[in-house]
């Protein structure tokens, strides 16, 4: 009687042995799962607020004189009476990157900034030197179109 009490006792610690290993393999592969969600959910919120950011920079734009240094220029066209507003598409931040073009408003003035036929990788317009100042043109704002 004594060995059957041994045995089951045996076959009851083996049986748990297992349940606890099981329930530490169950555990962990909860927690990997829950860490793979949490991954994925921010990497959707970094998507949304990507897009957020570019709508509100095609509806607001970015002050040009905020823009990194190398991705811009206003340049003195003093014989035009114009000065020549300049964009350098690969130094622009990410979220202002748009071949579709820009415009610049200064006031209530918007001028058109389209893409240079030699260099695609210029954008530039002229705005008038008469109405507005270089300080003027330098915090206007650049939209996306």
């Amino acid at each position: 009687m004594i060995s059957l009490f041994l045995h089951m006792k045996e076959r009851v610690d083996l049986v748990n042995k297992k349940f606890v290993a099981g329930g530490v393999i169950g555990v962990a592969i909860i927690l990997l799962i829950v860490g793979m969600m949490a991954l994925n959910y921010g990497k959707s919120d970094d998507k949304q607020q990507e897009a957020k950011k570019e709508e509100q920079v095609a509806k607001e734009g970015i002050e040009l004189k905020s823009l990194p240094e190398g991705s811009y220029e206003v340049q003195d066209n003093t014989i035009t009476d114009t000065w020549g507003v300049v964009l350098v598409f690969d130094k622009l931040p990410a979220d202002l990157q748009s071949k579709k073009g820009y415009t610049i408003t200064i006031g209530s003035e918007t001028y058109d900034l389209t893409l240079n036929k030699f260099n695609d990788n210029i954008f530039s317009g002229q705005v008038s030197s008469v109405k507005h100042s270089k300080e003027e043109v330098a915090a206007g704002f650049i939209k996306t179109k």
